[in-house]
């Protein structure tokens, strides 16, 4: 079994949707609903949808799942 590489994003990269579809096995339709919902930001130029790599990584840090109150399975052990 092969382990994947991580992917490394340049801050300064530009990816097309396509692009950045393929990169992290996203659909069109999510790309659209995580722009529309303004979590990530997208730029319009020449009737095409561009990213840059600072937008994604900051896409993907604002992310950050918490644990809910009451939820075991992610609630730190008490002591």
């Amino acid at each position: 079994m092969k382990i994947p590489s991580p992917i490394v994003i340049d801050p300064n990269a530009v990816f097309s949707r396509d692009l950045l579809g393929r990169t992290f096995g996203l659909s069109p339709a999510t790309i659209g609903r995580e722009v529309k919902a303004g979590r990530l930001v997208a730029r319009r130029r020449c009737k095409s949808y561009w990213f840059l790599g600072s937008d994604i990584l900051a896409w993907l840090r604002d992310g950050k799942v918490t644990p809910r109150n009451g939820d075991a399975a992610t609630a730190p052990e008490s002591r």
